[in-house]
C-alpha cells in the first residue's frame, strides 16, 4: 500500500515538474526595446574599455566583420579576435549595456553580400555562421547588416530573403538561449529604389539605421553640411521618407555624426562665408574630421564659427586658408533629439564613438537629450 502511494505521489511530482519545464519553455522572450541611444564602434581602432562610458548609451555596434571573399559565407574576424576579451569584460561592467556584431560596413563587401543571398543554400551557411558566433559569443546580442547597398530589384529581394533568415534563426535561438537577440540594418535615406520596398525591407528587422550623414563632401562640386538639421535633403526630410515609405516610427533610429568634413581650396566668391562656394576639383581636398579634432581648432582666432538658420546646423570657415568645416554640434544634437522624441522614433545612434572628444560632449548630449 506504501509502494503504491509512494509511486503515485512520485508520479505527480514528475508531471508537476514536467508541467512547470513546459511553462517556462513557453514564457516568451522580453523584447521591448526601449528607446535607443546606439553607437558604433570600428574594431580597427584602438579599444580601449577604460574610455567607453557603456552608462551614456543602450547599444554599442562593433565594427565591422567581413565576408570571406573566397566562399561569401564565413565571417572574417581579425578587428574583433584581438578584443575578444575587453569586449567581454566591457559587457560584464555595462550588464545592460546591448552589444551587437555589424557585418560589411563599405562597398567593398558588396560583391560578397551579392553573391551570398542570391543563392539559398550560401544564405543558409551564412546564417548558421553567424548562429556559431553568437553562440560562441553568449555576450552579443545583436546583428546588424551593413550592406552598401542592394541596387537592382532583384538584389533588394535577395537582401529581404537573407534578413528573414537571420530573424527565423535568431527567433529560434531566443527560445534556445531565453534572451532577445537585436536584428537591425543601416540605411541611406536617398534610395528611391529602397524606399519602394522599405515595408518589405523592415518587417523582420527590429530596427534601421538611418545614415542621416555625407548630404556633402568630397564628391561635392560646392561645399555643404555634411548632416544638415533642417532643409532638403536634411535629417528632418531623411527621416520623413522613412515615415512616408510605411515604417513604424518605432522602428527607425535616427543616426548623426561625430565628424565633419573639412574642405581646403575653396574659391571665396560671395558671403556666404565657405557655404556654398565651387570647389575645383584640381585644387582642392576634402578629407573627414572628427569632433575632437574640430574642438581644437575651435579654438584658434583664425577660424570663424557659423549657425546657418536654414539648415540648423553649424559650420567654420578659415578665410585666410579659404577653408570649410561642416560639422555637427551639441546645439544642433539638442535639436535632433528633441525632434526624435516627438516623431516617437525608437531612437538614436551615432558614427562614430572614437571621434567624439575626450569629454564626451556629444554623446552626452545625445543621451541626454533621449533620456532627460
Amino acid at each position: 500500500m506504501k509502494a503504491k502511494n509512494f509511486l503515485g505521489l512520485f508520479l505527480v511530482c514528475v508531471l508537476t515538474v514536467s508541467s512547470f519545464t513546459s511553462c517556462i519553455d513557453d514564457v516568451p522572450v522580453n523584447r521591448d526595446w526601449g528607446t535607443v541611444c546606439a553607437v558604433y564602434y570600428p574594431l580597427w581602432e584602438n579599444f580601449n574599455m577604460n574610455n567607453i562610458r557603456g552608462d551614456l548609451m543602450t547599444d554599442l555596434l562593433l565594427s565591422f566583420a567581413e565576408i570571406d571573399d573566397s566562399d561569401h559565407v564565413s565571417l572574417v574576424l581579425t578587428d574583433f579576435e584581438p578584443k575578444v576579451s575587453y569586449v567581454e569584460a566591457l559587457s560584464n561592467r555595462y550588464p545592460d549595456l546591448r552589444i551587437s556584431l555589424s557585418i560589411g560596413g563599405s562597398s567593398e563587401r558588396t560583391e560578397d553580400f551579392k553573391a551570398m543571398s542570391a543563392d539559398s543554400s550560401l544564405r543558409s551557411k551564412f546564417v548558421s555562421n553567424v548562429k556559431q558566433f553568437l553562440s560562441d559569443h553568449l555576450y552579443i546580442t545583436g546583428i546588424d547588416i551593413d550592406w552598401e547597398y542592394p541596387k537592382k530589384d532583384t538584389e533588394i529581394s535577395n537582401y529581404i530573403n537573407l534578413l528573414k533568415d537571420l530573424r527565423a534563426m535568431l527567433a529560434g535561438f531566443e527560445k534556445q538561449t531565453k534572451r532577445a537577440y537585436r536584428l537591425t540594418t543601416a540605411l541611406p535615406p536617398d534610395r528611391d529604389d529602397l524606399m519602394k520596398r522599405m515595408t518589405e525591407i523592415a518587417e523582420p528587422l527590429d530596427a534601421i539605421n538611418i545614415m542621416l550623414y555625407d548630404f556633402a563632401g568630397g564628391w561635392s562640386s560646392e561645399t555643404g553640411h555634411n548632416s544638415p538639421f533642417a532643409g532638403k535633403p536634411s535629417i528632418k526630410s531623411g527621416v520623413q521618407s522613412y515615415l512616408d515609405s510605411g515604417v513604424p516610427a518605432e522602428k527607425l533610429i535616427l543616426g548623426m555624426a561625430f565628424y565633419g568634413y573639412y574642405w581646403k581650396g575653396c574659391i571665396e566668391e560671395n558671403t556666404t562665408n565657405g557655404l556654398g562656394v565651387s570647389v575645383p576639383r584640381e585644387s582642392r581636398t576634402v578629407s573627414m574630421i572628427s569632433y575632437k579634432e574640430i574642438g581644437q581648432k575651435l579654438n584658434l582666432a583664425a577660424w570663424e564659427q557659423y549657425w546657418d538658420d536654414e539648415a540648423q546646423c553649424p559650420y567654420m570657415y578659415n578665410p585666410a586658408e579659404k577653408s570649410f568645416i561642416s560639422y555637427t554640434d551639441v546645439k544642433e544634437i539638442n535639436l535632433i533629439t528633441a525632434y526624435a522624441k516627438k516623431k516617437e522614433l525608437g531612437g538614436v545612434m551615432a558614427w562614430e564613438y572614437t571621434q567624439n572628444n575626450t569629454k564626451k560632449e556629444l554623446l552626452s548630449a545625445m543621451y541626454k537629450g533621449m533620456f532627460d
